[in-house]
């Protein structure tokens, strides 16, 4: 059998076709930077949650209190002020914090 001579490819074809696929190491470096960027911007979401919750919870706390005392329901009811939003309402009647 003959051996086949390669095709020789035009340069600037030869470049366009380097430009156009990326290299494995760019693109793993890449993905890595993409995650560490996520991770941290999702390490930030549950630091200001936590401490949203750890400045609530003496509100709730109080409140929960206040509500159990049947004198502050009566001039809550008499200030026409007898409902409280759900979720605050279960805030105030549970009988633990949700940590």
């Amino acid at each position: 059998m003959p051996k086949r001579m390669p095709v020789p490819i035009v340069p600037r074809l030869a470049a366009t076709l380097a430009k156009k696929r990326p290299k494995l190491g760019y693109f793993a470096a890449q993905t890595l930077r993409h995650f560490e960027v996520e991770m941290r911007r999702q390490r930030g979401v549950v630091e200001r949650g936590e401490a949203m919750q750890e400045r609530l919870y003496p509100a709730f706390r109080a409140l929960r209190r206040l509500l159990e005392d049947p004198n502050f329901v009566n001039l809550l009811r008499a200030e026409d002020i007898g409902l409280i939003p759900a979720r605050i309402g279960e805030r105030t009647t549970d009988s633990s914090p949700s940590k």
